[in-house]
């Protein structure tokens, strides 16, 4: 299976709705971490990973501070509609939503387990 089938698959594992563009800069920003072989504390998010994402996204979301807001939008809905115990264990949410580095970095570690579950 190819890395963005993967993420992809994460993703909605995780309860984020493929309709938002959220979706698809998450898609983008894990990506990013994977091609160049980089640990999220690594890539300076604002500096490096949002403006990466806003180059991949094109016309429709084209600038850094609307990747961190479609990222953070998701965030938002997927705590506020599909919101789990499990989750905020899992994610260490005990002071409400996630930031969006602390999501990616949470979304990483899933797609990264995945892929080396898949080579085992």
């Amino acid at each position: 299976m190819n890395t963005l089938k993967i993420i992809e698959n994460e993703l909605i594992e995780v309860g984020i709705n493929p309709c938002l563009s959220g979706f698809y800069c998450l898609l983008h920003a894990i990506n990013y971490y994977l091609e160049n072989n980089k640990e999220y504390y690594e890539v300076s998010i604002t500096k490096e990973l949002y403006p990466y994402v806003a180059s991949k996204m094109g016309g429709k979301t084209s600038t850094s501070s609307r990747v961190e807001r479609c990222i953070r939008h998701s965030i938002e809905k997927l705590y506020n509609e599909f919101y789990t115990e499990h989750l905020n264990h899992v994610i260490n949410m005990n002071s409400g939503k996630p930031t969006n580095s602390t999501f990616i970095a949470y979304l990483l570690i899933r797609v990264k387990n995945k892929i080396n579950d898949g080579n085992s």
